[in-house]
C-alpha cells in the first residue's frame, strides 16, 4: 500500500476543490492512501473519505513559525504509520515549501501544483482575447498524474450527496423537500465578488412571496448573520442559518437544496461537493480563470460579459479600477430571479 502527504492550507474555497479530486484518486488507485494536512476547522470536508487520514493544522498556534511546521510535518509522518513515498504540495505558497524541504531531507519525492500565475496575470489585461484557462481541479489532478498515477475526474465518484442531519431541523425549522428550496449565499470577501446587497435582497422578496418555495439565507456569524436576520425579520417564507450550524451540518443541508445562488466564493464549491446546483454570479472575477465550481455548468453562470476590464484580478481582491462596480450592479435581481425560477 503506497502513501501519499497531500498539504492544502487554505483558502476555504481552495481546499474544497481538492475534495472531489482525492475521492476520485482514491477510487480509482486502490492501492494508495493519503495522509492530507490541513486547517483543523477544515476537517468536515474530508469526513466518510476511506483510506484518508487528515492531520489538523493549527497555524496561528503550535504550528506557527518554523519550527511549528516541523512539529506538524513530523505529526503527519506519525498519522501516517507507513513510510512517505511521496509528497504532494497542491498549494505551493511559503509554508507549503517549507514542508517540501523536510520532505526532500527524508528523501521523500516531492511534486507541486503549477498555479498558471502568468497566464492568470494576462487574463485581467484589457484589449486582449480571453480565453478559458485550464480549470484548478484539473490542475490538482495534473499533479497527482505527474507521480504516475492514473487519475480522471468523474462527477460520479467525485461528488457525495450526504444524509440530512436532524438536528439541522431543531436549529433552524429547514425541512427538506416540503418545499422548494432555494439557498441564497449573498456575501463574499472582496466587494468586487459581491453582488450588492440591496438588490439582492429584492431577489428574496420575490421569492419570498411564493408559497412552494423556502428560501435558506447562508452566511457566517456575526455581521452577515445579523443582516439576514433583518431580511427574515420581514419577509414570509425566509429562514437564515447563518452562524447556527457547523460545517457538517452546513453539507447536509445544501446537500438538500434544489439550487444555490452563490458568488464566486467558497459555498459554490461547497455545494459542488455534494451534487447541488449553482447559479454562481461573477463580477470582478471570471469563470475563465479556472474558479468554477466542480461538475458545474457554465449555463448557471450570471455575469457580464462585455466588458473589457473583467477580470480586474483573479481573486476579486483589488478594487474597482473605476471605482463604480458596473460588473456586479448591471446584472438585474430580475435575470437572477428569473434563472432562479427557471431552474426549479
Amino acid at each position: 500500500m503506497k502513501r501519499l502527504l497531500v498539504a492544502r492550507f487554505s483558502a476555504f474555497g481552495d481546499v474544497a476543490m481538492t475534495v472531489p479530486v482525492v475521492r476520485c484518486f482514491l477510487h480509482q488507485n486502490t492501492d494508495v492512501c493519503i495522509t492530507y494536512v490541513s486547517q483543523a476547522r477544515f476537517a468536515p470536508l474530508f469526513e466518510g473519505i476511506e483510506r484518508l487520514t487528515f492531520v489538523p493544522a493549527y497555524l496561528n498556534d503550535i504550528h506557527k513559525g518554523v519550527t511549528g511546521l516541523y512539529r506538524l510535518f513530523k505529526e503527519a509522518i506519525t498519522a501516517s504509520e507507513e513510510e512517505i513515498d511521496v509528497f504532494i504540495d497542491l498549494h505551493s505558497v511559503l509554508r507549503t515549501f517549507i514542508f517540501r524541504l523536510y520532505a526532500m531531507a527524508r528523501f521523500i519525492p516531492v511534486y507541486s501544483m503549477n498555479k498558471g500565475r502568468k497566464a492568470r496575470h494576462e487574463l485581467t489585461k484589457e484589449g486582449i482575447n480571453k480565453r478559458p484557462l485550464r480549470a484548478i481541479p484539473e490542475r490538482y489532478a495534473d499533479v497527482f498524474r505527474r507521480c504516475g498515477f492514473k487519475l480522471h475526474l468523474d462527477r460520479e465518484y467525485g461528488i457525495k450527496k450526504l444524509p440530512f442531519s436532524p438536528s439541522i431541523t431543531r436549529k433552524t425549522g429547514f425541512i427538506p423537500h416540503a418545499k422548494y428550496s432555494v439557498g441564497i449565499a449573498p456575501f463574499s470577501q472582496h466587494k468586487g465578488k459581491t453582488y450588492p446587497l440591496g438588490k439582492m435582497r429584492e431577489v428574496v422578496e420575490h421569492l419570498s412571496g411564493r408559497e412552494d418555495i423556502q428560501v435558506v439565507l447562508v452566511g457566517a456569524k456575526g455581521e452577515e448573520a445579523t443582516i439576514l436576520e433583518q431580511w427574515v425579520a420581514s419577509l414570509p417564507n425566509v429562514i437564515c442559518v447563518a452562524g447556527r450550524l457547523t460545517l457538517g451540518e452546513e453539507l447536509s443541508l445544501m446537500s438538500h437544496l434544489d439550487v444555490m445562488v452563490s458568488m464566486d466564493s467558497a459555498n459554490m464549491h461547497l455545494c459542488s461537493m455534494v451534487g447541488t446546483r449553482v447559479i454562481s454570479i461573477w463580477g470582478a472575477t471570471h469563470r475563465f480563470g479556472g474558479f468554477m465550481g466542480y461538475g458545474q455548468s457554465v449555463e448557471d453562470v450570471i455575469e457580464i460579459n462585455d466588458m473589457a476590464c473583467r477580470p480586474c484580478h483573479a481573486f476579486g481582491k483589488k478594487p474597482c479600477r473605476y471605482g463604480t462596480y458596473e460588473c456586479m450592479k448591471r446584472i438585474t435581481p430580475t435575470t437572477i430571479t428569473e434563472k432562479i425560477l427557471s431552474t426549479l
